[in-house]
C-alpha cells in the first residue's frame, strides 16, 4: 500500500518486494512528491560525503593528495579535505541533486569530537569499563587481531 508510505525509502521497499517490473501492479493511487519531492537534508549531507569520500580515495591512489589531508575518523577526514580544497569545491562526477549552492549550502562544519570507546570486559564480581584511546595511525586493533603476511 503505497499510500500509507511516508518517504520514497518506504516506497521503494515495497517495489523491491516485486520479482519483475511486470509482475508489479499499483492498484490505489499514491502522493507522487514522495519520491519527487526531495530527500531530507541529513540524507543529502550522507550522499554529499559520500562524494567527497569517493574524491578522496581517488585522488590518493592517483597520489595527488596533500598531505594536510587526514583524520582517523570520516568526520576529520571530510573537514581536512573540505579545508584543503575549499568550501565551493565541488567533484566534477556529483550528481546535479547533490550540488550545493547559495541558496543550499554546504558549509564547513567544526570536526564534532567523537566518544571515548570503552571496552567492556565481565569479572567475577561484575562489569568494569576500561577508556581506550585512538592510537595516532587511525585504529584501534580489536583484541585478539592477528597480522596478515
Amino acid at each position: 500500500d503505497l499510500q500509507n508510505c511516508r518517504t520514497h525509502q518506504s516506497i521503494y521497499t515495497c517495489l523491491s518486494r516485486g520479482s519483475t517490473y511486470e509482475g508489479t501492479i499499483i492498484v490505489q493511487a499514491f502522493d507522487p512528491s514522495k519520491l519527487t519531492g526531495g530527500i531530507s537534508g541529513s540524507l543529502r549531507q550522507e550522499f554529499r560525503e559520500l562524494e567527497l569520500l569517493d574524491e578522496i580515495t581517488k585522488l590518493r591512489y592517483l597520489g595527488t593528495i596533500s598531505p594536510k589531508v587526514s583524520g582517523i575518523t570520516r568526520n576529520e577526514l571530510v573537514h581536512s579535505f573540505r579545508k584543503w580544497k575549499g568550501e565551493r569545491f565541488m567533484p566534477k562526477t556529483i550528481h546535479k541533486a547533490l550540488k550545493w549552492t547559495s541558496s543550499d549550502p554546504f558549509p564547513i562544519e567544526d570536526v564534532q569530537s567523537d566518544s571515548t570507546w570503552q571496552v567492556v570486559e565481565k569479572s567475577q564480581k561484575g562489569a568494569r569499563t576500561e577508556p581506550v584511546q585512538p592510537r595516532a595511525e587511525g585504529y584501534v586493533a580489536a583484541r585478539g587481531t592477528q597480522t596478515l603476511s
